[in-house]
């Protein structure tokens, strides 16, 4: 009985393995007309890293008023929502904020990329066009269960006083009450907010999730004029210091756990937007300014302690406040890598220069395109190949790529424009980095003037 169940689901697997024709477009859901492909160049010399990053939340930033997607999306963006780069699968994500006004287009949106890929291109798609959806986001599940705080400082309001104003976007619902009296909103992404050296601060309270083992801090500056201990960041008072950032000298200082006050652990310019990085992981406190390693001092004051004191932005307590503009502030319960904070500052400096927006694309009937696959069960350890085949009428760009079923690129296959007539493309089961990928079902993807075919093939020892 056991061998007849396991004959059936061998055949089943080979019967549905061996169509020698392209299956359906892997289409996330019909209600969405159109999507299009972003394609992430994590290879640039300016990411420079050193491995793949996972979960990671990449800034997504479109100004260009001609893209299709600005007029097909809902007025408010709800329908727009992101997957891996298989299509089918989706990843969360934050809308910071959308315009579809003419003239004033924009789009900036945070997405939990499943990896991204430090020697190759990280693709994901953007989908839209359903008038009928609620909203897609959900933003507290794109940042990981160590990000403690996140606030973009994107709101405002007239006066002082607003409680939970400034919001952070984490599940912690560690919110900021307003006590900023200025009124103007700069920003390094987007909206900012402006602080008046005087007594403007926000005060994020002292929720248990502020009190972390081990840090890190990020966060965006731009200095208006330079004052002596005027804070950046702070939790804990003048008799612990829990963790506090703050100028001294035109320059940048922290202290940790009461550890002693650094100064110069942060060269700034004091000209225009920088981003300031610390991590402390219960050894070494490393600081970063504009993506780059400044500082690395040792410090062995075991995990830090709690307290009940605030969490404030723009003041260290009993010291001088902020003069000058904050913007996207960042606490994490981890040290994060050199390459994830290398990654954050080169993406929201210039996100434009790595986000590429592919041709729209819709769903449509499967036509007859020639796609097919001949010898679609290999044995790379045997020098075996699958073949993909297709016709053109026209000289056309085609791309072909193989994933795996978590959504993950394993190989760009072809990348090109076809010639007239028959073309064959092999796939020798090896990944991108030329070792034999390992046995499974993989999703073959064609992609051929806005229409896309899928193929499987399976891998065997």
């Amino acid at each position: 009985m056991v061998r007849r169940v396991l004959c059936a689901f061998v055949f089943i697997i080979v019967l549905a393995l061996s169509a020698n024709s392209a299956l359906s477009q892997n289409w996330y859901n019909s209600s969405w007309q159109y999507r299009q492909r972003i394609s992430i160049d994590g290879d640039h010399a300016d990411f420079s890293l050193s491995g793949d990053l996972s979960q990671f939340p990449l800034l997504i930033h479109l100004t260009d008023n001609s893209n299709d997607l600005f007029g097909k999306a809902q007025p408010d963006g709800d329908d727009i929502l992101f997957t891996a780069s298989n299509g089918l699968t989706v990843i969360p994500h934050e809308i910071e904020f959308y315009n579809d006004g003419s003239g004033s287009e924009e789009l900036r949106a945070w997405v939990k990329v499943p990896s991204f890929y430090s020697s190759s291109d990280t693709n994901i798609y953007v989908y839209y066009g359903n008038e009928d959806a609620s909203s897609q986001e959900t933003p507290a599940d794109v940042w990981d269960s160590n990000f403690r705080g996140v606030w973009h400082l994107e709101e405002f309001a007239a006066g002082t006083g607003t409680p939970d104003l400034y919001q952070d976007s984490t599940s912690n619902g560690n919110h900021g009450g307003d006590f900023v009296s200025h009124t103007e909103k700069g920003g390094k992404i987007g909206r900012g907010q402006r602080f008046d050296g005087v007594d403007d601060l926000i005060d994020c309270g002292n929720d248990a999730t502020l009190d972390v083992n081990y840090i890190t801090i990020e966060v965006w500056v731009n200095v208006n004029a330079w004052i002596n201990d005027m804070g950046v960041v702070a939790k804990g008072d003048n008799t612990y210091r829990q963790y506090w950032i703050w100028a001294w000298s035109a320059n940048g200082s922290y202290e940790i756990d009461e550890g002693g006050n650094i100064n110069n652990a942060w060269t700034l310019t004091g000209t225009g937007w920088e981003h300031m990085a610390l991590t402390w992981d219960g050894t070494n406190v490393v600081t970063y300014t504009n993506g780059i390693q400044e500082v690395s001092n040792p410090q062995g004051t075991g995990t830090i302690n709690p307290t009940t004191e605030p969490l404030v932005f723009g003041n260290i307590p009993g010291y001088q406040f902020w003069d000058g503009n904050l913007d996207e502030i960042r606490i994490s319960s981890i040290a994060r890598s050199a390459d994830w904070i290398k990654a954050s500052y080169t993406i929201q400096n210039n996100p434009q220069n790595y986000l590429d927006f592919q041709a729209e694309e819709t769903e449509e009937e499967e036509e007859d395109s020639g796609v097919a696959i001949r010898s679609n069960i290999l044995h790379p350890a045997r020098g075996e190949s699958t073949v993909i085949s297709f016709r053109l009428d026209n000289a056309t760009k085609v791309t072909i790529t193989v994933y795996d079923l978590a959504g993950d690129v394993v190989d760009v296959m072809f990348d090109q424009t076809g010639s007239v007539g028959l073309n064959e493309v092999s796939w020798d089961g090896k990944n991108r980095r030329g070792k034999n990928v390992v046995p499974g079902v993989y999703f073959i993807t064609v992609m051929i003037d806005k229409k896309r075919y899928v193929l499987k093939a399976l891998v065997v020892k």
